[in-house]
């Protein structure tokens, strides 16, 4: 595996371009997890490409100035129950392009921001840029 190869490529609502490099795919998204974590992260894959074109915040990461946070819900099915997950993906935003961190999964949407942190909000009246 070429530690660059681009596993894909989205654009974001703000017209940035987004890749997912294979080697962060296999050793940051699955291989930092328990098995049952990274099954359920590779199964949010197609979600995760999604979201960065269409999310429902971005935000500024607070413990690293530069990376954003793409935030949504997606409904997942987790041993054999349907369930709605927050969706977070983190995205390095000082290169070009752009390139995912990681993504995670988690129950409740717990993500603090400031009105500064805020970059994109899809609202109910359409969609805003803040």
């Amino acid at each position: 595996m070429e530690e660059n190869q681009i596993r894909w490529s989205v654009i974001d609502p703000l017209g940035n371009e987004i890749v997912l490099k294979e080697s962060v795919f296999i050793d940051h998204v699955l291989g930092e997890h328990k098995t049952k974590d990274a099954d359920i992260r590779a199964s949010l894959e197609e979600q995760v490409k999604i979201i960065l074109q269409s999310p429902r915040f971005i935000i500024k990461d607070r413990n690293f100035p530069n990376r954003r946070k793409y935030l949504d819900l997606v409904a997942v099915t987790v041993s054999g129950t349907n369930k709605v997950k927050t969706v977070g993906i983190i995205v390095e935003v000082e290169v070009e392009p752009f390139v995912v961190v990681t993504w995670y999964a988690r129950r409740v949407m717990d993500e603090p921001f400031t009105n500064e942190e805020l970059i994109y909000h899809a609202g109910f009246q359409g969609t805003s840029r803040v």
